[in-house]
């Protein structure tokens, strides 16, 4: 139990990672149509995120290293959470580039019309 605090800590310390699903949300709603205006390849993207949470994953092995094999089996729930919080992270930059896409289209089609 030692071990998971430590490892809240560590996050809470060097991240700003949110609190609730709405602000996840939101967060990477704005970056993913950020990133479409931006006409960066959605895989480029996503593979931003899934390098952001490989480098969270080598600093918590660096920073927290196992003492006990047992604390292992601790941690793995903490580790899931974690996963779940980038999934989540890719899957509203997605959304938020593909909404950015389609307004900039449909934008597009209305200033076509207007000239």
């Amino acid at each position: 139990m030692m071990m998971l605090y430590r490892l809240v800590r560590l996050i809470e310390t060097h991240s700003e990672i949110t609190k609730d699903e709405l602000d996840l949300e939101q967060r990477y709603l704005a970056i993913g149509a950020r990133r479409a205006l931006q006409g960066l390849p959605l895989s480029q993207v996503a593979w931003a995120i899934v390098l952001t949470k490989e480098n969270v994953w080598e600093f918590i092995k660096k920073e927290i290293g196992i003492e006990r094999p047992v604390e292992v089996f601790g941690e793995m729930e903490m580790f899931q959470l974690l996963d779940r919080f980038f999934d989540r992270a890719i899957y509203y930059a997605a959304v938020g580039y593909e909404l950015a896409v389609a307004e900039h289209a449909i934008a597009d089609t209305a200033e076509a019309k207007v000239q």
